[in-house]
């Protein structure tokens, strides 16, 4: 029972058949018997922060960085947890004291972007996230942060671009098509979303598309589409319909729609 390396090996055991508390337990275990054991101390800090178990997260990781810091990486995941619990200026404190340790950390920079886009402050979540790609320019999740923060400002041009890096550089995670067509929708631009749609199926299939799809034919009032896609969504995936009140948020009110909510649904 005392040894750590073999609790450490049934924890990666447990991630791997997804029993994920029971890996934190043995993961927990390995740095107990050992409080050098780094690799311990991280993983089991990785895994509560993918089942969003921020502070236990956080305890673990201020505990590594004291350990085994200062260190620039640590530091950015104590400012992610402290993002996802809301106290953002703690996470911009950590954040910039990894980007003083490391000033090549783009992972930081985009942190930084993410806090400020919270905040509403969109020139300097612009400009953070700008560092960022600057530093490492494949990323999507980094041009669309910054698609987002350029909207926000009513820059819709550079939103475009932005946009358009974000689905070239992730082209098969239906999210950035997605996030593409609702900001096109929302300037009223409903052909052009439809073309993306198009472009998209090239490269990537998602049920959250097939309910934007359907959103767009109820706007430029062709129900008859709308109806066709929208069973179509319900038939494959009845837990995503919400994806077409993003762009379509009278959908909601439509009793047609509703109907056949409940009757997939219930």
């Amino acid at each position: 029972p005392y040894n750590y390396q073999a609790w450490y090996n049934l924890g990666h055991g447990y991630n791997c058949i997804w029993e994920y508390d029971k890996a934190i337990e043995a993961l927990e275990y390995s740095f107990i018997i050992n409080p050098q054991f780094e690799s311990g101390y991280l993983d089991c800090a990785d895994t509560c922060l993918q089942l969003k178990y921020f502070s236990r997260a956080l305890d673990i990781y201020i505990e590594a960085n004291k350990k085994f810091g200062p260190n620039s990486e640590l530091m950015v995941n104590i400012a992610q947890c402290y993002m996802y619990l809301e106290r953002l200026s703690l996470a911009k404190q950590w954040v910039l004291k990894s980007i003083k340790l490391d000033g090549y950390n783009d992972e930081a920079y985009f942190l930084l972007g993410e806090c400020y886009a919270k905040e509403n402050v969109w020139y300097n979540a612009i400009n953070a996230y700008q560092k960022a790609i600057q530093l490492e320019d494949r990323r999507e999740e980094y041009y669309l942060g910054l698609a987002k923060a350029f909207w926000a400002v009513e820059d819709y041009n550079k939103a475009t671009i932005n946009f358009q890096m974000a689905t070239q550089t992730g082209p098969e995670e239906t999210l950035y098509w997605r996030e593409y067509v609702i900001f096109l929708t929302k300037l009223g631009l409903y052909d052009e979303a439809l073309q993306i749609l198009d472009e998209a199926e090239d490269y990537t299939y998602g049920v959250d598309l097939i309910f934007c799809r359907a959103a767009i034919y109820f706007m430029i009032e062709d129900r008859e589409e709308a109806i066709t896609l929208f069973e179509e969504g319900l038939l494959e995936d009845n837990s995503q319909y919400e994806f077409s009140y993003i762009i379509a948020p009278e959908m909601k009110l439509d009793k047609e729609f509703n109907s056949m909510i409940r009757y997939f649904t219930e």
